[in-house]
């Protein structure tokens, strides 16, 4: 009997690929992995943004909510309020549809006396909200990059956050204290926290801090820095700064600007304004 004939298999292996090929494959897997986070994200945490606003800009509302606040239609993970004051209130707070109306003064020199309202309101009645925004109702947001930086926020646990900014403070604001200067802030336009860091704020704040720290924003800041300090967060392509760097953050000046790709577009007075970022931004 022959023995069997060894015979020689020749495997025809796939052409190795190139390294830009590999690249072009693990920049696709990194995409797909990041889209799967932000899906897991969203079904998982909500948000609150906060807007602020007073009856003296009463149309501020209708341009926000007919420029970037429209694009929030059926996305169940981030609610919003427009928030109010008015010192002759019965109660400490109301709720008229997407309005807050708190018993404060409703000034913009009293604003510090608003926000500490409201920090009190949202201890007290609420824990829902993974993170909490502050915005004024001067300012354009860009949601769809704002989504992508609240998810690096949550993926990395950062708990106060926000447009950083370095400007040293000489005590006076428009000839009110704001008290000596400890470090770097969050600016008004823009920053956010979680629930944690809004308790911790009502635990510590003094009626003579408000009294001596007029701005609103220095004065959160100030009163949390100890345990929550104010950091530049390297969120990626997504970091915001304000002054002096302005990464992903603008003071709107005129038509003659670029704003695409911002996140946030600040000190817009006109509701064409708006409309004008708006169709910038989704170009």
């Amino acid at each position: 009997m022959r023995r069997g004939v060894r015979r020689r298999v020749i495997k025809n292996d796939p052409p190795k690929k190139t390294l830009e090929e590999r690249v072009d494959e693990l920049e696709k897997s990194l995409i797909e992995a990041k889209d799967k986070i932000n899906s897991l994200i969203s079904n998982n945490h909500n948000f609150l943004i906060c807007i602020i606003s007073c009856e003296k800009n009463r149309e501020h509302k209708d341009w926000i909510k007919r420029s970037w606040l429209s694009s929030l239609e059926n996305k169940k993970n981030i609610d919003y309020l427009f928030i109010y004051g008015d010192p002759n209130m019965e109660t400490e707070y109301e709720i008229k549809g997407d309005e807050l109306h708190l018993k404060c003064d409703d000034g913009y020199f009293k604003l510090n006396e608003k926000m500490t309202c409201l920090w009190r309101y949202l201890s007290k009645n609420h824990k829902e909200y993974t993170r909490y925004l502050k915005i004024d109702d001067d300012t354009f947001v860009n949601l769809p990059k704002l989504k992508e930086y609240l998810y690096e926020i949550v993926l990395e646990d950062i708990k106060y956050f926000g447009s950083y900014n370095t400007y040293v403070a000489n005590g006076i604001w428009n000839n009110l204290p704001t008290g000596l200067w400890y470090g770097p802030q969050y600016e008004g336009p823009f920053y956010g926290m979680s629930k944690e860091v809004i308790d911790y704020y009502v635990e510590n704040i003094t009626q003579d801090s408000v009294e001596n720290n007029r701005c609103e924003d220095k004065l959160f800041a100030d009163t949390v820095r100890d345990k929550y300090p104010v950091k530049n967060h390297d969120i990626s392509d997504n970091t915001i700064c304000g002054f002096p760097n302005y990464i992903n953050f603008i003071v709107f000046k005129d038509r003659n600007k670029d704003y695409s790709n911002k996140i946030i577009v600040t000190n817009i007075k006109k509701s064409e304004d708006f409309e004008f970022v708006s169709k910038f931004i989704h170009k």
